[in-house]
């Protein structure tokens, strides 16, 4: 798990932003997913799978949150979707509508980092 730190935000050259957040940070319930994110994690049968599928979409919405000015809390944070493409990569709504912003994310060790 993350340790005592458990969120460090930062900033390459050029203004690309990434924000890394480790399993501790999960809230304790599911109130911050948007309906489809609840529905495709009550499918994942496995723990392991269940905990990245939720800290990957954790890290992008406060990613998210955090470049456009928007609120974190839990209902916002309900408000932003991470939906795939067909060839796995991320793209994210706000509000029922594509935000037009690239992310990329990615898991390893109880961690999640989002770019």
């Amino acid at each position: 798990s993350g340790g005592t730190l458990n969120a460090a935000p930062g900033a390459f050259a050029g203004g690309c932003r990434w924000l890394a957040l480790g399993e501790d940070a999960l809230p304790q319930d599911e109130s911050w997913l948007a309906p489809g994110e609840a529905a495709t994690a009550a499918e994942l049968r496995y723990p392991k799978r269940r905990t990245e599928y939720l800290l990957r979409r954790l890290v992008v919405k406060r990613a998210v949150a955090a470049v456009t000015g928007r609120a974190a809390d839990s209902a916002a944070l309900a408000g932003v979707e991470v939906r795939n493409a067909p060839s796995g990569a991320p793209y994210v709504y706000a509000d029922g509508a594509p935000l037009g912003m690239d992310v990329s994310v990615t898991d390893r060790a109880g961690w999640a980092v989002c770019v």
